[in-house]
């Protein structure tokens, strides 16, 4: 509905107002403020809260199971690795050695996410009880390599090397082409879940703008957002935080997928209870009544029709008011009528006690003339 999509719109750009705000707060506050004790704090209470709002919308607005609980873990994936983050700018920024090793467990997070992401896409479309087949599980033990490979770097130097000019340890983590191939790994990774989604909706595909722009999204904005770091080979932090910049474009880009249309959600039927004319509710497993309504004692001269077919349900409104006009003539006159029908019956009674009063009476006088001569010899 347009009200539920405007509702969308603002609440994307209240995430964004709040993510650049407490980053920019951040970024004020380590130059002018670097002893503020509340900095770390007030940035992860902001992140747990988004991140907590992703989670509840997961569970109210997505029907299907199976992407209810991919999206679902792959925001509690990000919140470990916000959670990572806020332990190190509050408790192990002193400890160099720490901060490094606990740097590659942040990195490692992405990948997982992305993996989720395919599993939830997996589900478009799907019944409830639906689960991924069995190849695609091959991702998540490549994905448990890839994190093993991340978080054990320090040893190998594949994702990131050391500057030997440079003192040891430091938090320089310079690009390597591990990074690089898991940057590729991501990408594609990000074209098997869009293709997925298209696959399930082929009528979507007429639209040249989604065909063109909506593959595109997530990496262009990701390149752009990692620009500084590959390019610049630079370890500073961007007014958005490099990672919370990371998460939040893999969630608005689920975002943009519900708003077009790409992912459906749960609309709570506002079409059919607004037309309804019957007392209508959904309850949930254990009874209590999400939705409902009563039915509706002025007609809208709308009615809802739906029809249903091979890999999708047809929903349409059709004016009867002409008709709903016609029922209610009909109704008045079946009224009218039925007054009358009522007094013609009880005149028909009427005329027929008196008919047969008066064939009770002509049998009796025949009966007297008969038996008189009778009568008067008895006397």
């Amino acid at each position: 509905t347009v009200s539920a999509r405007q509702s969308q719109i603002k609440y994307n750009l209240l995430t964004f107002f709040l993510l650049f705000t407490v980053s920019l707060y951040r970024r004020i506050s380590l130059r002018f403020w670097p002893e503020d004790r509340f900095r770390t704090y007030i940035l992860y209470a902001c992140y747990l809260i988004l991140i907590s709002a992703w989670i509840i919308s997961i569970q109210i607005r997505i029907t299907q199971k199976t992407m209810k609980i991919f999206l679902t873990l792959e925001a509690i994936v990000m919140a470990v690795g916000l959670t990572i983050r806020f332990l190190q700018d509050t408790f192990w920024v002193e400890d160099i050695q720490l901060m490094r090793v606990s740097g590659l467990w942040v990195e490692a997070t992405l990948i997982p996410s992305m993996v989720f992401g395919i599993f939830a896409a997996l589900g478009l479309g799907q019944w409830d009880h639906y689960r991924p087949p069995k190849p695609w599980y091959l991702l998540l033990g490549f994905t448990l390599f890839a994190t093993f490979i991340s978080v054990t770097d320090e040893s190998r130097h594949f994702m990131f090397y050391i500057d030997p000019s440079e003192a040891q340890p430091n938090l320089n983590f310079y690009p390597y082409i591990g990074i690089y191939l898991a940057a590729l790994f991501g990408l594609a990774l990000m074209i098997v879940r869009i293709r997925l989604i298209y696959k399930r909706n082929q009528t979507l595909l007429k639209n040249r703008y989604l065909k063109w722009l909506i593959p595109f999204l997530e990496p262009v904005l990701i390149i752009l957002s990692t620009l500084p770091f590959f390019l610049l080979r630079s370890n500073r932090v961007e007014v958005i935080e490099q990672f919370a910049a990371l998460y939040y474009i893999e969630v608005l880009t689920w975002e943009v997928y519900i708003y077009v249309g790409l992912v459906p959600t749960n609309s709570s039927y506002e079409a059919i209870f607004s037309q309804a004319t019957t007392g209508m509710a959904i309850e949930g497993k254990d009874g209590t009544r999400l939705v409902s309504r009563a039915a509706s004692r002025n007609s809208t001269g709308n009615e809802l029709h739906t029809y249903s077919f091979d890999g999708g349900t047809l929903l349409w409104n059709k004016d009867v008011s002409a008709l709903q006009k016609t029922i209610k003539e009909l109704n008045r006159s079946a009224e009218t009528l039925a007054q009358k029908g009522a007094l013609l019956s009880e005149e028909i009674k009427t005329r027929n006690e008196e008919a047969r009063l008066n064939a009770k009476n002509q049998i009796y006088d025949h009966l007297t003339r008969e038996v008189q001569n009778q009568l008067r010899l008895m006397e």
